[in-house]
């Protein structure tokens, strides 16, 4: 027995190249409003880790009872990392305990290491905030000569930033 025509179910092959088309017509539109939120998320995981880390280091001063800071470097992920005034924050951060007050990371002093951010991020401390953040045994913000500090790092990715807002009292928040 031969099918008739009328029986036969399915797709031509014009009708399905049709719907391939309409569905990468709407993936590429789709495709900037994904890059944005890949952005997006990227900053906001930049911003958390240095928020976090200079939490640490307020929660590590009150505790430990002496100067902690976090200080950006560019050997942050070696064996011995120290504090590199020529480096910039994106290239990481060192956490470190300075009970000594020499302003140099000794062996037992450091906390926590943070890897150089990925390429594409920039970071804008206000100039208070260049190099370094630190906090005396009560927990404010103080300079290398013991005043109290307060100012801002902003944190950019493409088009997004978050800023993270560093209070003399020591208070840090994210906006």
């Amino acid at each position: 027995m031969r099918a008739h025509l009328d029986d036969v179910s399915g797709f031509t092959l014009i009708e399905l190249l049709v719907v391939v088309a309409i569905a990468g017509i709407i993936a590429s539109m789709a495709a900037p409003s994904f890059t944005s939120m890949i952005q997006g998320s990227a900053v906001s995981a930049a911003t958390n880790d240095l928020f976090s880390s200079i939490r640490l280091a307020r929660s590590e001063a009150v505790k430990r009872g002496s100067r902690t800071s976090v200080c950006k470097s560019s050997s942050s992920m070696s064996a011995s990392p120290a504090c590199d005034a020529g480096a910039s924050w994106q290239d990481g951060w060192v956490v470190y305990n300075d009970a000594n007050e020499n302003g140099v990371i000794d062996s037992e002093d450091v906390v926590l290491v943070h890897e150089p951010l990925k390429f594409g991020f920039a970071v804008a401390p206000d100039a208070i905030f260049a190099d370094f953040v630190s906090f005396n045994a009560v927990g404010a913000s103080t300079t290398n000569a013991n005043g109290f500090a307060s100012g801002s790092i902003v944190m950019r990715y493409g088009d997004d930033e978050k800023e993270i807002s560093i209070m003399s009292n020591g208070r840090v928040r994210i906006e």
